[in-house]
């Protein structure tokens, strides 16, 4: 569980509470679509139904994660039943190297997790070109701070795929996840899992006018002092029921996806603005593809005591270290070892800070948050 700076954009009231105009079909009609009760959910249905086979065959599998992450990707895959395995992430990188993640796949007994963390795609066309049919069986896609799923012209690589519409994410409606499959999750899968319930349609509205006004800076930096909030913190928290949700939430869905879709070119523009200060305070940015809307724009800083201290200024702004460790010690290594077998992902929990990407600030608080960051001494 995690409690960040807000990050996406507020949610319309008309989305809400459902009264947008149009379809209500949801937005990947070429694909199988279930929604659930939030992002994790979906993730472990997926690892579940990715590892049935694999477990059919007497074998005892493992899931393959990425070393830094949030949380949530080991609830899931402990409720699915698979092992967690490790992997670091590359040098300067956002993600594990995708060859790596392709050797991984070879394996018999392997399901892979791969995840797009801050909107950066994790995988990459030559990596995409290369998968085979069992391959991408073995493969879950987690789209997590990724805008592509949103875009009309978006193509599922994996044959199991993760959106998350919960709290801070690009879509949001504060809770809420769908499973969007180029196969059929098995029905056995299913049965013994999930546990079906009604759309909290106004949970969704309450929840989300509550959101909307927490975006403010000046709310969210009151809020941010509240200590009994845990605002900036992230725990592990087992994944105890998975809850489905019937059709009616496409409905939700659709409508966010459509207001999404519009607000395309102010997102690549703040995305865009976002990275020029970053680059123009001589700052470290690791390594992502450019001219794509970025979730959070992410920079390093030299030591984690300075991003530390950078975030305790400017949280108000919606700064955040996100999970400041590695899923290894959320696992349960210590440090030391973490950093012996995945230096770079210990790097980047111990010296990541994001900035938002979300366009609230005024131009006044932009200028603020650049003058601190000129401050920074990055490597």
């Amino acid at each position: 569980m995690a409690r960040h700076a807000p990050a996406g954009r507020s949610i319309p009231c008309e989305v809400a509470l459902g009264r947008a105009q149009g379809p209500v079909d949801g937005p990947w009609s070429d694909y199988e679509v279930m929604y659930f009760d939030s992002g994790t959910s979906s993730l472990a249905v997926a690892i579940r139904a990715a590892l049935a086979p694999l477990i059919a065959r007497g074998l005892a599998p493992v899931v393959v994660l990425p070393a830094y992450g949030c949380p949530d990707l080991l609830s899931a895959t402990v409720w699915a039943g698979g092992q967690p395995e490790f992997i670091d992430y590359g040098v300067r990188s956002l993600a594990p190297d995708p060859e790596r993640l392709l050797e991984r796949l070879q394996r018999s007994d392997a399901v892979v997790v791969a995840v797009d963390s801050f909107g950066v795609d994790s995988l990459g066309a030559r990596f995409k070109a290369a998968l085979t049919a069992d391959d991408r069986a073995r493969l879950v896609h987690d789209l997590a701070q990724s805008y592509e799923p949103f875009d009309a012209d978006w193509r599922a690589a994996a044959d199991f795929n993760i959106v998350s519409f919960g709290r801070a994410k690009p879509v949001s409606l504060t809770c809420g996840g769908a499973l969007v499959s180029r196969v059929a999750v098995p029905s056995s899968v299913l049965s013994s899992a999930v546990v079906w319930g009604q759309v909290p349609s106004i949970r969704i509205a309450i929840r989300s006018v509550i959101y909307n006004v927490s975006l403010h800076p000046l709310v969210f930096g009151t809020l941010a002092r509240i200590p009994q909030l845990g605002i900036g913190q992230t725990h592990y928290s087992p994944l105890s029921e998975v809850k489905g949700y019937g059709s009616g939430f496409a409905r939700f869905a659709a409508a966010a996806v459509r207001e999404d879709r519009d607000a395309r070119i102010l997102q690549l523009q703040v995305s865009a603005r976002m990275n020029g200060i970053a680059i123009n305070a001589g700052l470290d940015t690791p390594s992502f593809q450019t001219g794509i809307r970025l979730w959070r724009m992410p920079i390093l800083c030299s030591s984690g005591e300075q991003a530390g201290r950078f975030v305790q200024e400017f949280q108000r702004f919606g700064v955040s270290r996100l999970y400041g460790r590695t899923l290894p010690e959320f696992a349960g290594f210590d440090r030391d070892e973490s950093k012996g077998r995945w230096p770079h992902a210990t790097a980047l929990a111990q010296r990541l800070v994001t900035l938002p990407t979300h366009g609230r600030l005024t131009e006044a608080q932009e200028q603020i948050l650049s003058a601190g960051m000129e401050d920074l001494e990055c490597t």
